[in-house]
């Protein structure tokens, strides 16, 4: 498991740095945040967004150690063991998938000022890859804060 755990953090890190940054960055001036769970900001927090791939209404909410999300195109699930970087104000979640160590699922997200809007994406992929597109490719979505109640019952 520490092996799975390792990998992830690793593709993380890596992903952050091709986030796909059209011009030269000087090694002194990269500044990547990593940390296990969920970013602070997000925990206790409800989400809504129309998924573009599938026109369905997606709920998710996230908790410090794991986000559930329902009706997505993969369909209801949670992700645990998280670990997340940041960086340029674009986050990168990766998680398990329903305690399948065969699959990772990857949340990437970019907040608003106020955090009250996310552009956002998410991708399942096998445990040892990666996704193959640039962050702003999987960012189609607009996801707003909805109340527990709504996201908890749908």
């Amino acid at each position: 498991m520490k092996k799975i755990h390792l990998i992830v953090i690793l593709l993380s890190v890596l992903l952050c740095l091709l986030i796909g940054k059209s011009t030269m960055i000087h090694a002194d001036s990269i500044s990547v945040h990593h940390g296990e769970g969920a970013p602070t900001k997000l925990v206790g927090t409800y989400w809504k967004f129309k998924d573009t791939t599938t026109n369905k209404n997606v709920y998710f909410y996230v908790r410090k150690n794991y986000i559930v999300a329902k009706h997505t195109k993969y369909g209801n699930f949670t992700s645990k063991y998280l670990y997340y970087s940041h960086y340029n104000n674009q986050y990168i979640i990766n998680g398990n998938y329903n305690d399948n160590n065969n699959y990772a699922i990857w949340w990437l997200l970019k907040p608003n000022k106020n955090w009250t809007k996310l552009k956002i994406g998410y991708v399942r992929t096998s445990v040892s890859s990666y996704p193959s597109h640039l962050v702003p490719y999987y960012e189609k979505n607009i996801a707003t804060k909805v109340t527990a109640v709504t996201a908890i019952l749908h």
